[in-house]
């Protein structure tokens, strides 16, 4: 599921706690606030491809900027075999 959360619609969206997520900016300028369940865990943080063509997420950026965290991060069949283990 996508959508666009501007400062023109005033929009929020509620990710419950577990859920794979991402987000695009769309201009350079971008402010995104976040509010979470619990104090941050870094040895908790987890994350896939965001390009993962088995996600199927059409993303409005062709080249978009990545961290280098992100930029490394597994594909989903990558991520589901390091939790089997």
């Amino acid at each position: 599921y996508g959508m666009e959360l501007s400062e023109e619609n005033q929009l929020l969206f509620y990710i419950p706690p577990g859920f794979a997520h991402g987000f695009c900016a769309l201009t350079n300028d971008t402010r995104f606030h976040y509010k979470c369940t619990a104090e941050y865990d870094q040895a908790s943080e987890r994350g896939i491809r965001f390009d993962d063509p088995d996600l199927g997420i059409e993303w409005p950026i062709a080249e978009p900027l990545l961290s280098q965290r992100d930029a490394i991060l597994p594909t989903l069949a990558e991520f589901m075999q390091e939790l089997r283990g």
